[in-house]
């Protein structure tokens, strides 16, 4: 097999789970992080035209992002179909509850989800999850993914394609063209980044345009930033890359939305660090 390359980021949750992946699979590679070594970012960049993590290179073939699909077909095998009691859809906060009370109902319970946490993984902090004053998203996935790897619950990184109910329960395919079988499903499926809906929006994603600071923030310090959106993610997301990129610039539609807590913390910052608002 040739040398496998993970290019990622310190705290980004996707290449956490492309190296956990690739260790499930006993594939091993190097790891290079991207948001330090500065010449590492350049021939990453080079190699894939990605500004994004993570970028996995195996000999000829570059994948971009967390693609298991991609992942499956070089370096997993077909996998047997067997029946569950409990199938999972989303491996989200909710997702991972529900299988923590299958597995002390002593359930066959399998995971379905393209990521464990979910969008979650995306925030940058959390401070309305009782018990923790103050936790990055990131962490407290983390956490919850901690406590189900001491229970029987099996967690395939894949994404449904197709569910239909059978004689004994359901059957679910995947992208990666596998079928499982349970005799319930519960879905958990949560919420996706939503898109601006601008013309080559798709065209300059992972080449300057991101949807998630944590993953690519670091690849774009010392650079001129500009964050879309007046809402919690958008005032977190420029709170958090104040701190990393030369300046930072909040365009919003009318008015800042966000709640109490991230707007003084945000006046408070663009005092002392390069941030600005637009309309």
């Amino acid at each position: 097999m040739s040398e496998v390359t993970v290019y990622s980021t310190q705290n980004c949750p996707y290449c956490r789970l492309a190296k956990a992946f690739l260790d499930r699979n006993n594939v091993p590679y190097r790891s290079v992080d991207v948001g330090i070594d500065r010449k590492a970012a350049k021939e990453m960049v080079e190699l894939s035209g990605q500004y994004g993590v993570p970028v996995i290179v195996a000999g000829d073939e570059v994948i971009i992002g967390f693609d298991t699909d991609r992942l499956r077909a070089l370096f997993t095998a077909d996998v047997k179909t067997d029946i569950y009691d409990t199938i999972i859809v989303g491996a989200g906060p909710a997702g991972l509850t529900a299988a923590l009370y299958c597995a002390r109902k002593n359930l066959k319970t399998l995971m379905i989800s393209p990521d464990v946490g979910g969008q979650a993984l995306e925030s940058w902090n959390i401070e309305n999850y009782m018990g923790y004053r103050m936790i990055t998203g990131d962490d407290l996935m983390a956490k919850f993914e901690e406590q189900l790897k001491e229970l029987e619950i099996r967690i395939e990184l894949d994404q449904v394609s197709s569910l239909l109910p059978t004689s004994g329960g359901f059957s679910i395919k995947t992208v990666s063209d596998l079928e499982y079988k349970g005799k319930t499903v519960i879905l958990t499926q949560g919420k996706k980044p939503r898109k601006l809906g601008i013309p080559r929006e798709k065209e300059f994603t992972g080449r300057g345009l991101s949807v998630c600071a944590t993953c690519d923030g670091p690849i774009f310090k010392d650079k001129v930033v500009g964050v879309i959106g007046g809402g919690n993610s958008a005032l977190t997301t420029a709170i958090e890359m104040s701190g990393i990129a030369k300046e930072v610039h909040l365009f919003v539609r009318s008015s800042i939305r966000a709640d109490a807590v991230y707007t003084s913390r945000f006046t408070k910052n663009r005092i002392s660090s390069p941030i600005s608002a637009m309309r």
